[in-house]
Parts: structure tokens; C-alpha cells; sequence
């Protein structure tokens, strides 16, 4: 494809090569009416992911554009590999989203979903459920989202982080895209930033009518193998950098929204941690984490404002 990509398809891999040709296909496998590309980065794998890549890329020289990490970035610190890696590198008028451990189901996704965005200006984002499967491509439910996600929502649900699968993401190649806010490099979970801030440009649109994408849990998956603790840290990361960019930018509404999260997080982990400790040392040191590490009793005033509103007496 030599024209102007209208979709950017951004891929990240890691160690993903049992899975990656599955994903790499269903790109490939798309039916649309114009041209797209796939922005693929891959940090440092080990396991012939990036041959793989170099694969397609040979096959393929105008859809792939890969960048292949010598050395591991995850390990060093880096978050948010899309933002930071794929999406300057994006020239399409939209962008979409899969890891390499996933795969798209329906080879007319790209295409309804551009015809959304391109008959609904209003719309930023656009996004449809997913199935679960395990590593060996088995079914383990036919449907990841919660019934009450299945919808529409508008920008401010948008701004509050409403959930939206990864996999199934397309939404306009923005301007704020090529140079994200320093948050959320900061942010353990680079997805739920990034949908706070496309709601600051328009609502999202469900749609049922695409077939769910395939997410795969294995043991190697960056939130698969969290246990419940550390899933509760991620998001606590990413409310705290969201409630962080919007006092930067002075909107105090989504800053004491997002603020009302970090507590909401902060209580969870600490309730799972004492009532999973087995003595009263490790009740104390649950405890002393929590006030030691809260960024909500570094931040007095807003402690004072979600009183007043009634987050902390709830």
C-alpha cells in the first residue's frame, strides 16, 4: 500500500511469537476501501517475535513499519510504549489498536469503524466487546466487557476513564497524540489515560455489530499474570497521573473526580491487604503503606474538597 494510510493500526509485542502470526494475519485479512498501515514496536523480545515481524516486513514492505528495541524498555521504567513509540510515527487520519497477543475476528472491523468516525464527528472513539481466550486458543467466555459497558457514552463518561477494550479501540489521530502530557509516561496503565483524554474531544460509540476481537490471558500478558493486588496498584497509578494532568490543566471537576478514584483504590488495596495479612505486623505494615505512600494526604485541599462533596464520608 503505497497511498496515504487512512488507518494507522498500532501494534505492541513482547514475547509473543506463538501468537503473533494470528495477530499479523488479521490485520492482513481486513476488506476495506482504503489503505492502511501497521505501526508495530517490539521491546527487545527473545523469543523470534522480531523475526517474525522481519517476516512480514519483507513480505509486506508497504503495510509494516517496525521498530525492534535492542534492549528491553519495560524493564528500564518506560510506560506507555504506544504513545510514546507508535503513535508519532502514525500518518493515518485514524488509528486503531491491537497487542501481539490478541487478534481481530471480523475482517470488516476497520471499515465500520471508520465509516463511524467519518458520519459521526462527534464521535472520537469508537470500540466493541472481545472474547476470552487462553494460550491455546480455547474459549474461555464470550464476552469480556460487563453488560453495562455495552454502550454508548458521552465525552465527560469519556474524561471519568469509561471502560473500553484495548483491542477493540479506533479513534482520531488528534493532534495531542504525537506529543502526550508527561503524566501519562507515569501512568501503569497507558490505555485507561488515553481514553480520559480522548474525551476531551468528543463521545464514544459502541459497536455491536462488529464480532468481538480474541484476548488472550496467559501467563506471559502484562495484566494477566497481575494478581489482584497489583491490578489495584495499576489503576491507583493511572488515577493519580489523571487527577495529576487535570489539576496541571486546571479542571478541577475531573482533578477531584479522579482524585475520588485514587481514594477509591487506595481503600481497596487496603482493605485486600488486611484481610489478607495473618498477623498484627502485617496489619501494621498494610496500614503504614497506606498513609506512608496515599498521595491524597500530600494533597490536604483536596482531602478537604472530596469531604465536602461527600466521597469520604461515603
Amino acid at each position: 500500500m503505497t497511498d496515504q494510510p487512512v488507518v494507522s493500526i498500532s501494534c505492541i509485542t513482547y514475547n509473543h511469537a506463538p501468537f503473533l502470526r494470528k495477530c499479523l494475519d488479521s490485520f492482513l485479512s481486513q476488506v476495506t476501501s482504503f489503505p492502511f498501515e501497521v505501526v508495530i514496536h517490539d521491546d527487545a523480545s527473545t523469543d523470534g517475535t522480531q523475526e517474525i515481524i522481519l517476516e512480514y516486513c519483507d513480505k509486506y514492505p508497504d503495510v509494516f513499519f517496525p521498530l525492534l528495541q535492542k534492549e528491553n524498555q519495560y524493564s528500564k521504567g518506560v510506560r506507555g510504549m504506544m504513545a510514546k513509540f507508535n503513535f508519532p510515527r502514525c500518518r493515518g487520519k485514524y488509528i486503531a489498536l491491537c497487542e501481539g497477543d490478541d487478534f481481530w475476528t471480523d475482517n470488516e472491523k476497520l471499515q465500520k469503524q471508520v465509516d463511524e468516525l467519518e458520519n459521526n464527528p462527534e464521535v472520537v472513539l469508537t470500540g466493541h466487546d472481545a472474547m476470552i481466550i487462553n494460550q491455546k486458543g480455547e474459549l474461555v467466555s464470550n464476552s469480556k466487557l460487563p453488560p453495562e459497558k455495552k454502550r454508548n457514552c458521552s465525552s465527560l463518561e469519556l474524561k471519568k476513564s469509561f471502560y473500553v477494550l484495548t483491542q477493540s479501540m479506533c479513534f482520531r489521530n488528534l493532534h495531542f497524540l504525537k506529543n502526550m502530557p508527561p503524566e501519562s509516561f507515569k501512568s501503569k496503565m497507558g490505555d485507561v489515560f488515553l481514553i480520559s483524554m480522548l474525551g476531551q474531544f468528543g463521545s464514544y460509540r459502541f459497536m455491536q455489530e462488529i464480532k468481538p476481537t480474541a484476548y488472550r490471558i496467559h501467563e506471559k500478558g502484562i495484566w494477566g499474570m497481575k494478581n489482584e493486588a497489583e491490578r489495584i496498584m495499576m489503576m491507583h497509578s493511572a488515577f493519580v497521573q489523571l487527577s495529576s494532568y487535570y489539576g496541571r490543566i486546571k479542571d478541577r471537576r475531573m482533578e477531584l473526580y479522579h482524585a475520588g478514584m485514587v481514594l477509591e483504590n487506595s481503600n481497596k488495596l487496603l482493605k485486600l491487604q488486611n484481610n489478607q495479612a495473618e498477623t498484627i505486623l502485617q496489619k501494621a505494615r498494610a496500614f503504614y503503606s497506606y498513609f506512608k505512600n496515599h498521595f491524597m494526604f500530600k494533597r490536604p485541599l483536596i482531602v478537604l474538597k472530596l469531604y465536602y462533596m461527600g466521597m469520604l464520608r461515603k
